[in-house]
C-alpha cells in the first residue's frame, strides 16, 4: 500500500511541477483558424486568461478559491465573456463584458470532495471565451490551468 501512496505522491509532484507555471503566470491567446477570422471591420478580438488557486497547498482546508485574471487584448469590445472550468462544482460566474484594453479579476470557490482527496493533487483547466460586441460573430478563446496540492 505504501508503494501506491508513494507513486501517487510522485505523480502529484510531477503534475504540480508541470502545471504550476501555466496556472501561475501564463496563458495562451486564443488560437483562431482562418475560417474563424476574428477581424471585423478593422477591429480584432483577442482574449487572455490567467488562473491562480488559494491556497496552492490544500492539504488542510476544505475549499480552494480560484482567481481569474481576464484581459481583452483586442481592439473591439468583448461581450458575453464566460469562464469554464474542467472541475465540476466550481461556483459559476455570470457572463461579463470588457472594453478593448480592459481586464477583470473574478473569483470562484470550489469545495474539495472526498473523491478529490483520493489523489495527491487537483487540476483545473480553464477557458475564457468572448464574442465581439459589434456583431457577435467573432469568437476568441484562451486557456490556462493550475494544480492544487492535496497531500
Amino acid at each position: 500500500m505504501s508503494g501506491v501512496n508513494n507513486l501517487r505522491i510522485a505523480l502529484g509532484l510531477f503534475a504540480l511541477l508541470i502545471f504550476s507555471g501555466i496556472g501561475a503566470a501564463q496563458s495562451n491567446l486564443g488560437s483562431v483558424d482562418e475560417a474563424d477570422d476574428p477581424t471585423i471591420g478593422g477591429s480584432r478580438s483577442a482574449i487572455s486568461v490567467e488562473v491562480y488557486s488559494t491556497p496552492d497547498n490544500a492539504s488542510e482546508v476544505d475549499a480552494v478559491m480560484f482567481t481569474y485574471n481576464v484581459y481583452n487584448l483586442g481592439t473591439s469590445k468583448l461581450c458575453s465573456i464566460t469562464i469554464n472550468n474542467s472541475l465540476h462544482g466550481v461556483d459559476p460566474l455570470e457572463p461579463f463584458e470588457l472594453e478593448s484594453g480592459e481586464n477583470a479579476t473574478l473569483t470562484a470557490e470550489y469545495d474539495i470532495t472526498s473523491e478529490d482527496r483520493e489523489f495527491s493533487f487537483l487540476l483545473n483547466d480553464v477557458s475564457a471565451t468572448g464574442h465581439s460586441c459589434e456583431d457577435g460573430s467573432a469568437t476568441t478563446t484562451a486557456v490556462a490551468g493550475c494544480a492544487v496540492l492535496l497531500s
